[in-house]
């Protein structure tokens, strides 16, 4: 089992570019647009971003608004282009969080989030966990995923 501060390593890694300032095709869409980290809005939002996220993957429904057009999306290590996007995830079930840890700072917002998905008919669960990074929208308010990475937890 690879020790703690590993894992979190490529997280770290992300935040820094994103902090760093956008070079790829996110900075021809503009700067982005200031977000109050101390705001009770943008922590909901997020909140709500990532329960959508979630419910629609288990249940079978595109959660593609959600994403950002040039998001990257990792499942298991593999990439995904289409639903489901989380790791363990099939269509015909249904997906809940079991736990999060939501991060909200000037222009970027990071979690860990713990899911649960299990089959409608085939007696079936599987647990999971993902780190999303999402970014403020730039054409209308809320946030939408920017990169997400996750996979089952043994």
């Amino acid at each position: 089992m690879p020790r703690p501060e590993r894992r979190w390593a490529p997280l770290a890694l992300l935040l820094a570019a994103a902090c760093a300032g956008a070079t790829g095709p996110a900075a021809a869409h503009g700067p982005a647009p200031r977000v109050v980290a101390e705001s009770p809005d943008a922590q909901g939002e997020v909140e709500r971003v990532l329960e959508a996220l979630v419910t629609r993957d288990g249940a079978g429904g595109a959660p593609d608004s959600l994403f950002a057009p040039d998001a990257i999306v990792l499942a298991g290590g593999n990439a995904r282009l289409a639903a489901p996007r989380l790791a363990g995830v099939q269509a015909g079930g249904q997906s809940a969080i079991t736990a999060s840890q939501i991060s909200v700072r000037d222009g970027v917002a990071w979690g860990v989030v713990d899911y649960r998905w299990f089959s409608t008919d085939q007696n079936l669960v599987r647990l999971g966990r993902a780190t999303v990074l999402l970014l403020p929208r730039r054409t209308k308010p809320g946030w939408w995923i920017a990169q997400l990475h996750s996979d089952l937890v043994r």
